[in-house]
């Protein structure tokens, strides 16, 4: 068609650029001697952070203490941060205004200062003198700034009510009210203290175990990986049926486990996949869907699972493996509702797969990018048999990658390819660290007022010791208060304030943050926020509240999975090898069938009275419990065998006409 003399296929291209542009594009673009000067700050932050990860800052030469290397690293990020993100999306992204570098110094200074002075005010809990006052002072501006900057204005809401919150607690009623301090006690722990203050421990994990993630991947994806991955779920999936749709879930597993983002992998991955699938036949509101689902679903899956299970495995203070091993049967689980929905789709509109001619070869794929695997079986190898730390095995897998590049032209890490993979580092390292500095605010906050003990004694009060009510409430709490923020600050902020409720109504650490996990990720594809679907809509020229509603019916696995394994934990790996197996066998067929009655079809389209008794004996297989099992065998079984008698009768009756008319054709 054309329009104003240009093809439509052109206009939505250009739409599509600009939904790339308005995501990928938050920084300033800068080109000549700024531009040099921008690579230059992130070589020296990478090199710094290597330099410690590797030792070499905590010899007896070079001694930094932990809370001195923090100080530091938020400096240096500090700077980038400053030079490289507007104060305003509309604002010039060519040139620096005169008050962003007042904020810069507003934040470098106090760091550079804490710095210096912290090895002989090790253990000192008070500032001492008005200067360091209005150092910390100057700090939490810095800081709250660039959470603006970087974050939006929820997160920046939320960070500024929790720093006031501490002057203002003695005051306020019910189970806000609690331990009182002045600002100058408040701002004191925000800047001194190692346990709720800035520097603390959440900072180490952002420029620790984030820092070489986020490198491991960058320089994957510098490498080729992203496209490597896409061509072999194309490959593979391409032609069967409704294949472009099914791509997705192999390409956002392979992808979106390292990104750690919903959104990112969303514009990454959708401006091929989502084009394919409406191609193919799907409808624009539900090729968005999927990609969106599948790209929150990316955060779900091991062995790297994005920042978020690092963090939780640092919450927990337990190995990271564990996580990664319990996370095995629910991202299975996600991904089998997710496919065979598709598939469902598909059957029930007629979407045949791509022609084989039109698809890239799995040989061909295969031998040009199988070593891309290597770093990735390096980084389990470490994690899960030699239980080296997080970083440790990161930098050997990051380490193979670079000597495994050289084995074909194309993924070579040529000089110009790794400056790009720092830069994408730093670039990425800005949001992780500046987020972690403001929910290490939040969590001094919530510490040293006791608030999150008075929240979970309401929660667990208002449950009436209802283990069910409990969980609604907290699935609630969670909804509302992730609603629009990243799933790293979701996570940390629903830790802080949820999962101890849980844990007071008896259920064990591991399985609450095992649940606000997975609550924390469901407001990337639930209304009225929903980013992910959001984006994705944006890419396929579809209804934004349509998508959204498809989203949270081909995601609607995630909302419903966490209250299982409260209530069983085998799904997490937790209990006998029977339980486990059994747990698993069940799980995957009621899945398949929830997934049925939620598409409304199975061998043919199924009838209302079918879908319900389906869906209810599906979610009673997915139940980790042999007598829910039982009950839903009694729910699925009848609904199925009428239904397949019905079809099949249905088929008969459609090949008998097709003969038919054959018959009087001739």
């Amino acid at each position: 068609p054309i329009y104003r003399g240009e093809t439509l296929e052109k206009i939505e291209d250009a739409k599509v650029q600009k939904i790339v542009e308005k995501v990928e594009t938050r920084f300033r673009q800068f080109h000549g001697p700024m531009r040099v000067v921008i690579s230059i700050i992130s070589v020296l932050l990478i090199g710094y952070l290597l330099a410690y990860i590797m030792g070499f800052l905590t010899s007896q030469q070079t001694f930094l203490y932990l809370p001195q290397f923090r100080a530091m690293g938020l400096a240096l990020i500090f700077i980038m941060a400053y030079l490289l993100t507007p104060f305003r999306r509309q604002s010039p992204r060519d040139k620096i205004p005169w008050y962003d570098f007042l904020f810069m110094l507003m934040g470098v200074g106090p760091c550079l200062y804490f710095f210096f002075v912290y090895p002989g005010r090790i253990g000192m809990m008070r500032l001492e003198g008005p200067h360091e006052v209005v150092l910390a002072v100057f700090l939490l501006i810095s800081l709250t700034e660039a959470t603006r900057r970087l974050m939006g204005i929820a997160v920046t809401t939320i960070l500024l009510i929790f720093i006031m919150y501490p002057m203002v607690s003695a005051y306020a009623p019910g189970f806000l009210h609690g331990r009182g301090l002045t600002p100058t006690d408040a701002v004191s722990r925000f800047f001194l203290f190692e346990s709720t203050g800035i520097f603390g421990s959440f900072l180490e994990l952002a420029l620790g175990i984030f820092f070489i993630f986020l490198l491991f991947a960058a320089f994957l994806q510098v490498t080729g990986a992203g496209d490597f991955f896409m061509n072999l779920a194309l490959s593979l999936m391409g032609h069967v049926r409704g294949g472009p749709a099914k791509v997705v879930i192999v390409g956002d597993t392979l992808l979106g486990t390292m990104t750690g983002s919903a959104v990112a992998n969303v514009v990454a991955s959708g401006v091929i996949t989502i084009p394919l699938m409406i191609k193919t036949g799907y409808k624009r509101h539900f090729a968005a869907a999927v990609e969106a689902v599948s790209s929150t679903g990316g955060q779900l899956v091991p062995p790297v699972m994005g920042v978020t299970a690092f963090l939780m495995a640092e919450v927990l203070n337990i190995s990271y493996w564990q996580i990664a091993v319990a996370a095995i049967i629910p991202s299975v689980l996600y991904y089998l509702a997710l496919y065979f929905m598709i598939d469902f789709e598909a059957a029930k509109n007629n979407l045949a797969g791509r022609p084989r001619a039109e698809l890239p070869h799995f040989w061909k794929v295969l031998g040009q990018g199988w070593f891309l695997f290597v770093p990735l079986g390096i980084l389990v190898y470490f994690l899960g048999k030699l239980a080296y730390s997080p970083e440790k095995a990161a930098l050997y897998a990051t380490g193979a990658l670079m000597l495994l590049s050289f084995a074909k032209k194309e993924t070579r890490l040529t000089p110009r390819k790794i400056l790009q993979g720092i830069e994408s580092t730093a670039g990425s390292m800005l949001e992780v660290t500046i987020m972690t500095g403001a929910v290490a605010i939040i969590a001094g906050s919530v510490a040293v007022t006791g608030m999150g003990v008075n929240l979970s004694g309401g929660l667990v009060d208002l449950s009436g010791g209802n283990t069910l009510v409990l969980l609604l409430l907290t699935a609630a709490a969670c909804y509302v208060l992730g609603m629009g923020l990243p799933t790293m600050a979701s996570y940390l902020l629903l830790a802080l304030l949820v999962a101890p409720a849980l844990v007071k109504g008896g259920i064990s650490p591991f399985v609450a943050n095992f649940f606000i996990f997975y609550w924390s990720l469901t407001s990337h594809i639930t209304p009225p926020v929903a980013p992910a679907a959001f984006v994705a809509a944006g890419l396929a020229g579809a209804s934004m509240w349509q998508t959204c509603w498809t989203s949270m019916r081909l995601g609607l696995i995630l909302l419903i999975l966490p209250f299982f394994f409260v209530y069983n934990p085998a799904l997490l790996m937790q209990g006998s090898a029977l339980s486990i197996v059994e747990a698993t066998f069940t799980a995957i067929i009621g899945t398949i069938v929830l997934a049925s009655a939620l598409q409304g079809y199975l061998f043919d389209y199924t009838k209302l009275w079918q879908r319900v008794s389906m869906g209810i004996g599906g979610l009673l297989l997915i139940f980790p419990d042999w007598r829910t099992e039982l009950i839903g065998v009694g729910f699925v079984i009848p609904a199925v065998l009428l239904h397949w008698r019905s079809a099949r009768a249905n088929k008969a009756e459609k090949l008998a006409v097709a003969e038919l008319s054959n018959t009087q054709n001739l």
